[in-house]
């Protein structure tokens, strides 16, 4: 068995491969002037088992096809079983079936399974139906184990969703920990700017812990750290697995404490309020039960 490195998550592939004691390959990746991508395999995989690991994160259309490209080449090189960990899935976001429009996430689904991927590990998928795109098997790794002892911490402490997508998601965390849950209800202007309008549950005097998949613009999370502590809160910490961070927001001059995201997406040059908790224990935890 060889594990590759596509240019998204040459770190955490890195790592992988000294845990499991496997050959780590990088690919030959050839970007052209007109933005067009070639990806070769440099040597025969000669029916052997290959781990690709690729977050398609930004940018997300040549992490897409630099990964199609890659398992092609994989299979061309002779490849057995392909299993690919994509720790963040863009395009998560446009989940929605309707008449009108194709919806990427399917797309991408039937794609990998047509290029000959045979198991698919990611990370808090932004739905869980997306797993209903796929034929092939797919393990959609739950984060929330690797916040726990962070959690322990804290005293006096409440679970916050900053909005009613996120409800599910902390209520099963909140039955664990059997801790109150707080919610925000927001809204979006015509300009697509958020407003937090409304708080179930007292916050005063406590800490709050916001939890969240995706932190983008930034904006939903900072402005309900704002309005939690007009509300009384003493510190606001939030945990939110993918840091996408498409968008600059100072988050040195937010009232937000700390945010800890995970390294789904390997990201440098972010600000001291952040800090990192490697997903390398799940993923391998993972990896060991399929090889």
């Amino acid at each position: 068995m060889k594990i590759i490195a596509a240019s998204s998550s040459k770190l955490l592939a890195s790592r992988l491969a000294i845990s499991l004691n496997i050959k780590y390959i990088e690919p030959k990746t050839t970007y052209f002037n007109d933005s067009e991508i070639k990806v070769e395999i440099l040597e025969q995989l000669n029916n052997e088992d290959v781990i690709i690991v690729q977050s398609t994160s930004k940018p997300v259309n040549d992490r897409l096809i630099e990964l199609f490209l890659l398992i092609g080449a994989v299979k061309k090189a002779r490849a057995a079983k392909v299993i690919l960990v994509m720790p963040y899935f863009g395009y998560a976001r446009q989940d929605n079936e309707n008449s009108q429009s194709v919806v990427p996430t399917q797309l991408i689904a039937d794609f990998l399974e047509k290029l000959g991927v045979n198991h698919l590990i990611t990370v808090d998928l932004h739905s869980d139906k997306i797993t209903k795109f796929f034929n092939i098997s797919i393990s959609n790794l739950d984060p929330t184990n690797l916040y726990f002892p962070f959690f322990k911490t804290y005293n006096n402490f409440v679970l916050v969703a900053p909005d009613r997508g996120s409800i599910n998601r902390i209520q099963k965390i909140s039955s664990l920990l059997d801790t109150e849950l707080i919610y925000i209800t927001k809204e979006r202007d015509t300009n697509n700017n958020c407003n937090m309008v409304e708080l179930t549950g007292d916050v005063k005097g406590k800490n709050c812990i916001l939890i969240d998949d995706i932190i983008d613009s930034g904006e939903t999370v900072y402005k309900a750290a704002e309005f939690l502590k007009q509300h009384g809160a003493l510190l606001v910490n939030a945990f939110i697995t993918h840091a996408v961070l498409s968008k600059s927001y100072n988050i040195e001059n937010s009232v937000i404490d700390n945010i800890f995201i995970t390294d789904t997406i390997e990201i440098n040059d972010l600000s001291s309020k952040f800090h990192v908790i490697p997903i390398l224990p799940i993923i391998l935890k993972e990896l060991k039960n399929i090889i």
